[in-house]
């Protein structure tokens, strides 16, 4: 801009020395009017010159602010996000796990404790009474709630928090739901009506994964404290809040209608068939006690039958002895 202002102001003394006058001697009229003559032409020069000028400054203000309105409108540009390695096989199984006990409610480190008590996180797996996959699951139950392939863990873990869910919401709490899945829930049913026992190993599957007793779950309490830190074997820490620190977690211990009308029948069962044996042992006592008494009865009238023969029978000897002897 500078520039052009210079060449033009240099242009401008340019035309003023070209003076068409050769004569510097004239006459002060002539000089005068030659004068008139000169600036006569130069005031075109100068409007062109001042016009040219405002033009060129116009311009430029004109594209710096269009450069100002370019620089706030247009936006940043992005950043392209850095290249993120895929998760190992590992990694994805615990994404897995944690999205299906979400998708179900149920709480992450109970799904994965129970989990890792079924296969140790194994999809191959297969037990000897030929339960199959990282979730064993017997045949007939996997085709009860539509698993085609046991094996694969992505679909396996998603159906077993679904059967888990279904487990509590027919038993009322997450105890008796791992009960039920590792004994089937018929056998709980049964025992929670006292006309079986719970299998050993189903008490010590719940026992292990929950920290409680089976028993615990069926008492009429608000909530029970259950482990919650991941095996220390396990990987999956630092996923969904896992972590293998020592801790627990209050949970409720609801019981479902049916349930409790379940118990409840048990115990007043439990109750006549004690009320029963009650009534049974004192009758028994008192037979025992009857029959003593008339043994006892039939003993002393014996004793007394006995002294009163003998007795006859000293008189009747001394009876017949000859007078003299």
């Amino acid at each position: 801009m500078r520039f052009v202002v210079a060449a033009c102001a240099a242009f401008l003394i340019l035309m003023c020395d070209l003076d068409p006058s050769t004569s510097r001697q004239a006459s002060s009229s002539h000089t005068t009017i030659l004068q008139n003559i000169h600036a006569s032409r130069l005031v075109p020069v100068v409007e062109l010159f001042v016009a040219s000028v405002q033009a060129i400054e116009l311009a430029n203000a004109h594209a710096a602010h269009e450069q100002v309105i370019e620089q706030v409108i247009e936006p940043p540009r992005a950043v392209e996000p850095a290249v993120r390695a895929p998760d190992s096989p590992t990694e994805q199984f615990c994404h897995a796990l944690r999205e299906a006990a979400e998708a179900s409610g149920i709480p992450v480190p109970f799904f994965a404790r129970l989990i890792w008590q079924e296969s140790r996180f194994k999809s191959n797996e297969v037990s000897h009474a030929g339960a199959q996959g990282v979730a064993q699951f017997m045949p007939e139950t996997a085709a009860e709630v539509g698993l085609d392939d046991p094996f694969d863990p992505m679909k396996a873990l998603p159906a077993s928090a679904k059967f888990l869910r279904k487990l509590r919401d027919d038993f009322g709490n997450l105890g008796l739901a791992a009960a039920a899945y590792n004994a089937g829930p018929g056998r709980i049913q049964k025992w929670l009506a006292r006309e079986s026992g719970l299998p050993r190993e189903t008490r010590d599957y719940v026992r292990i994964i929950t920290g409680t007793k089976a028993e615990d779950w069926i008492e009429r309490s608000e909530a029970l404290a259950i482990r919650i830190d991941l095996p220390r074997e396990a990987p999956c820490e630092g996923i969904g809040s896992l972590s293998k620190a020592k801790d627990v977690a209050w949970v409720p211990v609801n019981l479902t209608a049916s349930v409790a009308s379940i118990i409840r029948k048990a115990e007043q069962i439990a109750a006549r068939a004690t009320t029963n044996r009650a009534h049974k042992r004192f009758a028994t006592r008192q037979r025992n006690k009857a029959a003593a008494h008339r043994k006892g009865r039939s003993m002393i009238a014996a004793r007394a039958a006995g002294k009163s023969a003998k007795a006859r029978a000293v008189r009747f000897a001394s009876g017949d002895r000859p007078p003299g002897s």
